[in-house]
């Protein structure tokens, strides 16, 4: 009985070492993971080269409802510049909208009118340099993949909305 009861004692004080052996490579894994992230920042100019944040950080921060990173770069690449608010506001609902397209439809925006698929075009450009910048920064990610996460599929609706449209003929379209 005493036997056992040293095994046991012996192998709870194995397990203690060995649980704290996988914190420490668990924290190393998350501090390079880290390391990357900044990286992405000061790439795009979040962050300048002694880590303080820039005015792109700043706006980011802001942000809270969407994909931060590329609604900055929409921001300060101008793409709301020449937009309406009706169009702006129908770009926007491609970050939230959360239904994945079919893989057999191609081109995302075929269908849209010019003057809704320029700006989503647009969206996709900026999505394509964060990913690009993630890239660099050897942060895994799947370039394809995140530029298909913003779905045109509500911008019609969202724009017949913001034009005064009955609800009604909004659920039409």
């Amino acid at each position: 009985m005493v036997r056992n009861f040293g095994k046991k004692a012996d192998l709870l004080e194995r397990v203690k070492v060995i649980r704290n052996e996988a914190r420490a490579c668990q924290g190393m894994v998350m501090r390079d993971e880290l390391k990357k992230m900044k990286r992405v920042l000061r790439h795009l100019g979040h962050v300048d080269a002694n880590g303080v944040i820039q005015m792109k950080g700043r706006t980011a921060c802001e942000i809270n409802t969407a994909h931060e990173l590329v609604v900055v770069e929409l921001v300060f690449c101008g793409v709301f510049n020449d937009l309406s608010v009706e169009q702006s506001v129908a770009l926007l609902s491609c970050m939230t909208f959360d239904e994945r397209m079919k893989e057999e439809d191609g081109d995302p925006a075929k269908g849209l009118k010019s003057y809704l698929s320029s700006p989503f075009y647009k969206l996709q450009d900026c999505a394509r340099t964060v990913a690009k910048a993630t890239l660099a920064c050897k942060l895994e990610l799947d370039e394809d993949e995140f530029i298909g996460k913003f779905n045109p599929g509500l911008m019609e609706a969202v724009f017949a909305w913001c034009k005064g449209a009955k609800f009604v003929d909004v659920q039409k379209l």
